[in-house]
């Protein structure tokens, strides 16, 4: 249960990640 959970904690965390570097491109791209 416990790895389960850090698995899906790990996840969660790499979308969070993905989804913040993802921002980042767009708005230096519109700023561009």
């Amino acid at each position: 249960m416990a790895k389960q959970r850090t698995k899906t904690l790990s996840i969660h965390h790499v979308y969070d990640y993905f989804a913040a570097t993802f921002d980042a491109f767009v708005l230096h791209f519109n700023l561009k």
